[in-house]
Parts: structure tokens; sequence; C-alpha cells
């Protein structure tokens, strides 16, 4: 069977998947058809996939009227009543690398795709975002994509978002080596071989 054949087969199983995510968000308390942000950050290793801080964070947020996409809230509730009763926030069970019947890569596909839609205006990362492998390609893709990438603190009890301008700049000054992350490829800050366009 050709490429081109299989891709109209497929079509259904990829349209069931955006509406599985349009209604995880939905779900969530978020409105995927107004502008949003998506709330990204550290869960993997962090007890209870730090659902606790992202819930608190996603709170203050929306209490100060933003429209808040979070993973901790984006799944049917038998897995993430898993993923919250887990004392690690290891993926590594009796069933593999999985959450529920999850993948570690299936949630982050999610997740990307979640920061591709054009409603979607760009990310808000908690702090210690720079050490998850997940949270540096979420703004990777929203920085390609030219979304709005913010850092979220909250000092005295007010929240203060403070603007990554450049996501790689923002990991040096971090200390993160860019070895084994999304960089930019070659010819996106230079002109690229399409008619001299960035």
């Amino acid at each position: 069977m050709s490429r081109e054949n299989k891709g109209f087969q497929d079509t259904p199983k990829m349209h069931h998947a955006l509406l599985e995510i349009v209604g995880n968000i939905e779900r969530s308390g978020a409105d995927p058809m107004a502008d949003f942000f998506y709330l990204g950050g550290p869960m993997t290793n962090i007890p209870h996939f730090n659902f606790p801080r992202f819930q608190e964070v996603a709170d203050r947020l929306r209490a100060q009227g933003y429209n808040i996409v979070s993973p901790a809230e984006l799944g049917d509730p038998v897995t993430l009543a898993i993923a919250a009763a887990s004392a690690t926030g290891d993926h590594s069970n009796d069933k593999g690398d999985k959450v529920g019947d999850k993948s570690y890569n299936d949630f982050l596909s999610r997740d990307l795709i979640i920061c591709s839609l054009t409603t979607c205006v760009g990310g808000i990362f908690l702090d210690g975002w720079q050490h998850s492998r997940g949270a540096r390609g979420e703004t990777w893709v929203l920085q390609f994509l030219q979304k709005e990438l913010y850092e979220y603190s909250n000092v005295g009890g007010q929240v203060s978002l403070t603007n990554i301008l450049d996501r790689d700049v923002r990991l040096g000054e971090l200390g993160v080596e860019l070895e084994g992350v999304p960089q930019d490829a070659p010819g996106l800050r230079t002109k690229a071989h399409n008619g001299g366009k960035q």
C-alpha cells in the first residue's frame, strides 16, 4: 500500500486523537476555542508528577483572568488518579514506562500538539522547567511558532510573569547545555533556502 493511501486510512484515527485532546481541554475547564496559555514545567520524577504545583499555579493564573491549559488536568480520570497518587512521579511501574495505558511519549506528543494549536498563544513555565526534557521541547515548539514564553514566579503573593525573549539564551543563563535538547536547526536564525525568507 502506498504511503498516500495509508494516510487517508489514518485520517479517522488522527481526527479522533484531536477530538480527544480538545475534549480533555474542555473537561479541564479551559476554553480551547479562545486564546489560551499552556502551563509547562517539570513533572517526571517529582512526587505526584508535580500535579499539586501545577494546580496551584493554574488556579492563581485563572483567578487573574488567564485561560490556562495544564497538562496536570488533561486525560481520563483513571490516568489522572494514577499519576496524582504516584509518590515518585516515575513512569516506571509494573506496566513498563506507562502511567495507566499512556507512555511518556504519549503525554509529550499530546502536549506538543496542544502547544501547536492556533489558539495557544504561548506558554507559562514553572520553576525548574529547564531541567525537564518535555518542557524544553515545549518551549522549543512555542518559540519556533513565534508564540510568547514566560517564566512564572510568585513573590510576596504577587504573580509575576517574566518574558523569555530567547529560549536558547535563557537556557544558557540557567546553566543548561543545549546538548541533547531541541536546538535551532541550521538556517532557522539565518535566511533559509526558500527564496531568502526566514
